[in-house]
């Protein structure tokens, strides 16, 4: 859908036109915990999450519409930004990113991948949040949050027969 790719446009308009006065930190005001998202540190940090929430959505689209993906992949990076670390500066659209990588776990433990495709994705799944964890300017809580709401998410919504067939033709 071309929704993802609007989205990204508003990325790189948010980067050129303004400051990261709309992240979050411990000083900033509530709303900025609803702006973050679209606000990137540099240049490589717009680059890398735009193309990542690109790839990462192409996927969830086949499974869950955009009129329900986008909103609650917004939600699970905003309610996680109300329950993680604020002393550190957040920007950056990775909340999103994760919460959709949370739905395709669920995703991958119910397809039919071979142990080895499944052992592979789930190491790359490890191998980011560590590096998440060692970084010094992530803000890894929300990371891990966000994944864990969209791994939720989905898996209720998965349980509930409530989705687009595992498989679509």
């Amino acid at each position: 859908m071309a929704l993802k790719y609007f989205i990204s446009l508003i990325f790189i308009i948010i980067y050129i036109f303004f400051g990261n006065e709309i992240g979050f930190s411990e000083t900033s005001p509530a709303w900025t915990h609803f702006t973050f998202s679209f606000q990137h540190a540099g240049l490589i940090h717009l680059i890398i999450n735009t193309l990542v929430f690109i790839t990462a959505s192409r996927t969830m689209e086949k499974f869950v519409s955009w009129k329900t993906l986008f909103p609650v992949i917004y939600m699970c990076a905003v309610i996680a930004s109300f329950m993680a670390e604020r002393s550190l500066p957040t920007v950056g659209a990775s909340g999103m990113i994760y919460a959709l990588f949370g739905m395709e776990v669920v995703i991958v433990l119910f397809n039919r991948s071979t142990v080895r495709q499944k052992a592979l994705f789930f190491f790359a799944v490890f191998v980011m949040l560590l590096f998440s964890f060692l970084s010094t300017s992530s803000n890894f809580m929300i990371h891990v949050l966000s994944f864990c709401f969209g791994f939720i998410f989905y898996a209720v919504k998965r349980k509930r027969h409530f989705h687009k067939p595992l498989f679509p033709h």
